[in-house]
């Protein structure tokens, strides 16, 4: 005997009813993409002339006629030149593609659940830098 639903009434049966097959598949993806990237054209030093220059000149002279006679001079030059280029960083470059599929093969009277979770996280970081650079042409000190 089985207890049969009808028209929207129940019906008690002898008759045989055919085993039903529930069918329950789960699918679950997970992408995860994490980069890094760090560019440094920067940070760059240049210096011309550093330097320290004494020019000095003693004299001394003693008798009845003295004469002293002094040129002092003191030259210092220099260029400090910093060419930087571009400076490009990447963190993540991705290019995701999930494909899930559930196929009824309908040969049941079964109930077909099909369950699908996919999670894709894509984390990037970059960091680029051109500058903290330094150009001094002339640091010297001079004493004359």
């Amino acid at each position: 005997m089985a207890l049969v639903m009808v028209g929207g009434a129940l019906v008690l049966t002898t008759t045989t009813v055919p085993a039903m097959a529930d069918e329950i598949t789960f699918q679950d993806s997970t992408v995860i993409n994490a980069g890094a990237g760090f560019a440094n054209s920067g940070g760059n030093t240049a210096t011309g002339n550093s330097s320290t220059n004494i020019a000095a000149t003693g004299q001394g002279a003693a008798g009845g006629i003295a004469s002293n006679s002094a040129t002092t001079s003191n030259t210092s030059t220099g260029t400090g030149t910093v060419n930087t280029g571009a400076a490009t960083a990447t963190g993540s470059v991705a290019d995701n593609n999930v494909d899930q599929s559930v196929a009824d093969t309908g040969d049941d009277d079964g109930l077909t659940v099909g369950v699908q979770d996919s999670d894709v996280v894509n984390v990037g970081v970059a960091g680029s830098n051109t500058g903290g650079n330094d150009a001094t042409g002339n640091d010297s000190t001079n004493i004359a």
